[in-house]
């Protein structure tokens, strides 16, 4: 291990009794520190700095001089940001696992050691956030809290924090979501883990190692899921046939060329297309009579994952297979057993799982069963990973997390290392849950009510009463509705007219309580506004469709049309969801459309 960046401040301490025994940082609005800085080229050092100098002068109008060496310094009292890398998960000498930081601070010397930029990124945060006081509540400076003080200074202590999962990621695409993934860094996210691939590779895949091109599947339809005595057609999501030979043969040979251009690759993904099909293929008639009555399609899939696990186990005894618990192979397999060699992400998704309630909640079956056959996974396979869903595609009103207070706790004691959560972000109906779901992330024993009690507060000022009132209307009556059966949530019973006719009570006294106060706290009351008109307007459209009243139900609907085309306008955080991996696209918008050609088509067969 050896230091990869430094960034060093002289500070000019006094004697007076204020500052005895601390370490100054800004002293009466002028900077008590100087900056040198040795280049990183990366980026999460170059974020900590960043981030660390900008909010300092947000705070306290101090901006910071950089300096080239720590010579200039001299004996002057520094503050000295330390990446230390290591290829393993944990370093002995210093007690940091992967993305751990260590802060320690002397009336002369203040330090914040990463054991990776990861690291380094989370404790500049950390102390900007525990020790300076800034909030993060939403992205941008909309969500943004920063406390003004005159001087700042921190006292002496050492604080070593390890995080609870080895790498999470809970925000969007950097490309297209830019706010919302600093929103995540800031927060803790892994997103810019620059290794992330090399350690946790479970990815579609398949498409990758044998491409369903035309060429190939003309010429090589045995290789590929089909009936047997038809011809598959080529399309980017056709699967391989596990049982062919010559597959597995190629699956073995990718894998070995994977790990050979890159000896510190620890993990190459096995893990099938993004479809279900399998084929019925007479060699897979074969294996499936070889596996016997009581296989199912896990068996199939474990099955040709061991094989590639045998051929490579000659060549790279020591690396990884990964591969998502999901679709055909979520259930663990009832025959096979898997390779050690194997490593899975289990999968909480569709209508397999309930995303409205805890994996712990006694009522609720489907997620008993879930959670029944994810602890038989962990007793095959060590080092589990955990994919999760913070909402759905088919709604973009209010999907409360309180769940997680429970579900990430038991993730930690089910000893799971990676988190990774597919999300699609609407703030004007969620920034709460969103806030809560990212600090329990960082540490699972938080007390919910103690976080959101810090959101309504700095988020909305005075109005912070009726705000809490407000989002609490939408998770209480979240949290006793039925568990989700394969109809779907039933939003409009879930939320009755009752309870959003209250919700629009609660933002008009908020509005009153906001009048005379600062205009970030009326635009974030003016975002949950327009959340609300949203969620009214599709709560009523279902009903209206439910009723048989098709035609209602569209003039409804372009009045959402309306709701979301104006909404963009005000630009990010984006109010309702747009798609992670495009810039422009309104999900929320497509899931409404396909919503009124559904009801258009049963006017049509009505008639």
């Amino acid at each position: 291990m050896f230091p990869a960046y430094l960034l060093v401040c002289s500070a000019l301490v006094g004697a007076d009794d204020s500052t005895a025994g601390h370490f100054v940082l800004v002293r009466n609005h002028l900077p008590a520190c100087s900056v040198v800085r040795r280049q990183s080229g990366d980026e999460l050092t170059e974020i900590a700095l960043r981030d660390l100098l900008s909010y300092i002068e947000k705070s306290s109008g101090a901006k910071i001089p950089v300096i080239g060496t720590a010579n200039q310094a001299r004996d002057k009292a520094i503050v000295e940001l330390k990446v230390v890398r290591s290829k393993g998960r944990a370093n002995r000498n210093d007690g940091l696992s992967r993305h751990g930081f260590r802060y320690q601070v002397t009336p002369m010397r203040m330090t914040i050691t990463g054991a990776d930029p990861g690291g380094l990124a989370k404790g500049v945060h950390w102390f900007l956030r525990q020790r300076l006081g800034v909030r993060w509540f939403m992205p941008t400076e909309l969500g943004e809290e920063v406390p003004q003080h005159s001087s700042i200074k921190v006292q002496q202590e050492t604080f070593l924090h390890n995080p609870e999962f080895e790498w999470v990621r809970m925000t969007g695409n950097r490309d297209s979501l830019p706010d919302e993934v600093m929103w995540g860094i800031r927060h803790g996210d892994d997103i810019l883990d620059a290794d992330v691939r090399k350690h946790w590779f479970r990815a579609h895949n398949w498409f990758r190692v044998v491409p369903p091109t035309r060429e190939n599947v003309e010429e090589h339809p045995e290789w590929f899921a089909r009936e047997e005595g038809q011809r598959p057609e080529a399309n980017p999501l056709l699967n391989v046939d596990v049982s062919n030979p010559e597959v597995i043969e190629r699956f073995v040979a990718v894998a070995r060329a994977y790990f050979d251009a890159d000896p510190s690759r620890v993990m190459f993904s096995i893990e099938s297309n993004d479809t279900q099909y399998y084929g019925n293929s007479k060699s897979l008639q074969k294996l499936r009579k070889q596996l016997g009555p009581d296989a199912i399609s896990s068996d199939e899939f474990v099955w040709f994952c061991n094989r590639v696990a045998e051929g490579l186990k000659k060549t790279h005894p020591d690396k990884r297979l990964g591969f998502y618990a999901y679709g055909h192979h979520m259930w663990a397999p009832r025959v096979v057993t898997p390779d050690p060699m194997l490593s899975f992400m289990m999968c909480r998704h569709g209508g397999r799982a309930c995303s409205r309630h805890s994996l712990l909640d006694p009522r609720n079956q489907i997620n008993s069963e879930w959670r029944k056959n994810f602890e038989i996974w962990c007793t095959q396979l060590r080092d589990p990973g955990y994919y999760g869903y913070w909402g759905e595609y088919s709604w973009f009103g209010p999907t409360p997390l309180n769940r997680l207070a429970e579900d990430l706790p038991y993730l930690k004691r089910q000893k799971v290392h990676q988190l990774n959560s597919e999300n699609r972000f609407s703030w004007a109906t969620n920034a709460p849950y969103y806030y809560l779901a990212l600090r329990l992330v960082q540490d699972t024993r938080l007390n919910p009510a103690v976080i959101l009690d810090e959101f309504y507060r700095g988020m909305y000022g005075q109005a912070h009463e009726p705000m809490r009132r407000y989002w609490s209307r939408w998770s209480k009556a979240w949290d006793v509705a039925p568990a989700r059966d394969n109809t779907g949530y039933h939003h409009e019973t879930t939320f009755p007219a009752s309870l959003v006719q209250a919700a629009y009570q609660d933002l008009t006294e908020a509005r009153g309580l906001l009048a005379d106060q600062p205009k970030r706290f009326q635009s974030r009351v003016r975002l949950a506004h327009v959340g609300l008109l949203f969620t009214d307007r599709y709560l009523h459209m279902y009903r209206q469709a439910s009723a048989g009243e098709y035609a209602a139900a569209m003039a409804t609907g372009k009045e959402i049309e309306q709701i979301i085309t104006n909404a963009a306008k005000l630009g990010p955080p984006a109010p309702f969801a747009r798609h992670p991996s495009s810039e422009k696209s309104q999900m929320a918008l497509d899931r409404l459309r396909a919503d009124l050609s559904r009801y258009r088509s049963q006017i049509a067969k009505d008639k």
